[in-house]
């Protein structure tokens, strides 16, 4: 694979200690970037940014080329994404939101799980509320809040979970969301099961 960091001779064959050592060189203006090629139309690319933060690009074989969702990847995350991707495969992918040059995302087929999910929680709850202003026949006992707020929470609970696995991906403000949301569906449970248990 070859290796080549602006202000360096290309190295032909590198290695992981090359690998690690370019990326440690990174700096403005003279080494803003580096190139880890496996073909002349198949390479990952990394530009540095202000305050010691990198973009990652990647193309394989034509056009179009992805670039990642976050442009805020530390030097150790470039380092370990490289090192994968000079070990050969696709696992340096993993983990990471990519999105095409153009700006549009890759659908994740979980971000397609998470939606269902999420909205069918939110449809149970709008079936409680319109049940409960429903007309009643006489002596039929009311419609259980806590039973479909229970059903909801146990409905969501997937979409949290895919939220939770780019837990360290996240902003600050999506994380504190997530882990509220959490600690609210895992209190509604636990109440709802001590009431069923009494």
């Amino acid at each position: 694979m070859k290796l080549e960091l602006e202000g360096r001779p290309a190295i032909e064959d590198a290695q992981a200690n090359d690998v690690i050592a370019a990326v440690s060189e990174l700096a403005l203006p003279a080494h803003s970037f580096l190139i880890l090629s496996r073909a002349r139309s198949s390479y990952v690319q990394v530009a540095m940014q202000a305050d010691e933060r990198f973009v990652v690009e990647y193309r394989e074989g034509r056009p179009p080329g992805f670039r990642i969702a976050r442009e805020d990847l530390s030097r150790g995350d470039v380092g370990q994404l490289l090192e994968s991707y000079l070990a050969g495969g696709d696992a340096w992918r993993g983990g990471i939101r990519w999105r095409a040059m153009g700006g549009k995302s890759l659908r994740d087929p979980l971000d397609t799980v998470s939606l269902v999910s999420a909205s069918a929680a939110l449809a149970i709850l709008l079936m409680f509320v319109l049940s409960s202003r429903a007309p009643r026949e006489p002596g039929t006992p009311p419609a259980d809040p806590m039973a479909y707020l229970a059903i909801s929470m146990l409905v969501l609970l997937p979409s949290l979970l895919i939220d939770v696995r780019r837990f360290k991906t996240m902003s600050a403000g999506k994380r504190f969301k997530t882990i509220m949301t959490l600690l609210v569906v895992a209190m509604v449970l636990v109440i709802y099961c001590l009431e069923r248990g009494r």
